[in-house]
């Protein structure tokens, strides 16, 4: 039985790959990508019309786009459930790169991912911020080099201060992150 705990555990911010083989070891490589492209078809098909952004997302890109910052997408789902959330949320013309993990040699929690958005945005680490919700993503971020914020939607504080995040938040509506980083 999938719980919360199993879900943060062994799901959350992991590629399908890595989770088929956790929870269905007999299934081929081939049934595995199968299985994959099904439970991701499921997902787009549910989430359709649930998706919001979290509160204070869209002023926070507002102002990323009045000072002309850059900003990207860095994520190991699947490149259909990556267009479908952007498109869901209206965000798809907001980033500039969308990294996928999976069109890469290795994803989250390798900073491979974050490296290469850097690298496409033309930035150092140290001229970057990343928000992370996910504890794969926080050892990428971290191993990337850049200022991490977790983002407590899935994980606890304690648990994404833990996997090297610098600070966390709720949402994006905590007026001292906003001072931080604007």
């Amino acid at each position: 039985e999938l719980n919360r705990a199993l879900y943060k555990q062994k799901i959350s911010g992991r590629q399908n790959e890595a989770i088929v083989a956790d929870f269905f070891p007999e299934l081929s490589a081939e049934a595995g990508v199968v299985f994959s492209a099904e439970k991701e078809a499921t997902f787009r098909t549910r989430a359709k019309d649930l998706l919001m952004p979290l509160p204070g997302l869209m002023d926070l890109l507002a102002h990323i786009s009045r000072d002309g910052l850059k900003a990207a997408v860095v994520t190991n789902a699947p490149s259909k459930n990556a267009i479908f959330m952007l498109q869901a949320l209206n965000l798809e013309n907001t980033f500039s790169p969308v990294v996928i993990a999976d069109t890469l040699p290795r994803g989250k929690p390798d900073p491979l991912p974050y490296q290469t958005a850097l690298d496409q945005l033309g930035i150092t680490a140290a001229e970057a911020i990343v928000f992370e919700d996910s504890k794969a993503g926080i050892h990428s971020a971290v191993g990337a080099g850049i200022f991490t914020v977790g983002v407590t939607t899935t994980h606890t504080s304690t648990e994404l201060l833990a996997e090297g995040a610098s600070r966390t938040v709720a949402d994006f509506t905590e007026d001292a992150l906003l001072q931080t980083i604007l």
